[in-house]
């Protein structure tokens, strides 16, 4: 038969022009396994983490997520028209303080139709919310890989570092919009430079739609355009 005439070598796959030996091949495939891997429980730990402690902690905690989020409930009242105003419990007297946050509404109008949807869950959008942090962290991940990581555990380690830095771990819990944009604009970029300029255009607008800063993106998607 035509197999029997196929030497082992001839019958494993190209690189590069170069015919590689089975040793070889056997070394990359548990190269990238294990790189693939490590990818995969970083991302899964580091989720289920930001899923937890969201969950522990069902209030807002600091800063200016206290806006958002109640900004996030007066617009779940508000809905289908967008609001910019919310009134926040203060710890004094027993009205509330109405204020008023000129802000792009993307994150806090669709969250807010998360929280209508489940009667007013705050653990159903803090699970909409660690979505973010997963794209975040797999999108970061696969553009890691195209410049060149793939064929090491370089890919992996970048993506530790992502998900070990304190500002990084601290927005992906809390209700800011920061996680949330910066993984549109890493969806836009990975597939502009796949083809998909207009999918890639639809991610970088729902980006601009979340936070007012994804627009200094706007050059650099032109000139990749």
């Amino acid at each position: 038969r035509k197999t029997d005439e196929y030497t082992a070598t001839q019958m494993l796959p190209a690189h590069h022009g170069k015919e590689l030996s089975l040793p070889r091949l056997a070394y990359r495939v548990r190269a990238l396994s294990g790189a693939h891997a490590a990818a995969v429980l970083v991302i899964v730990l580091s989720g289920i983490a930001a899923l937890w402690t969201g969950l522990r902690t069902p209030a807002p905690m600091i800063g200016d997520e206290v806006t958002h989020c109640y900004l996030l409930k007066n617009q779940a009242k508000q809905l289908p028209v967008p609001t910019v105003i919310a009134d926040i419990p203060v710890g004094w007297g027993d009205r509330a303080e109405t204020r008023c946050y000129p802000h792009v509404f993307g994150w806090h109008y669709f969250g807010a139709l998360i929280y209508r949807i489940t009667g007013g869950s705050f653990g159903a959008v803090q699970v909409w919310h660690t979505l973010f942090w997963i794209q975040f962290l797999l999108v970061a991940y696969l553009l890691a890989r195209r410049r060149g990581g793939n064929q090491s555990y370089a890919s992996a380690l970048y993506l530790v570092l992502l998900a070990s830095l304190p500002a990084a771990i601290i927005f992906s819990v809390a209700f800011y919009q920061d996680v949330p944009a910066a993984a549109q604009v890493l969806t836009a970029f990975y597939l502009l430079l796949y083809g998909r300029r207009w999918w890639g255009l639809m991610f970088l607008l729902l980006a601009m739609a979340i936070k007012e800063t994804a627009f200094l993106f706007v050059p650099v998607f032109v000139l990749l355009w």
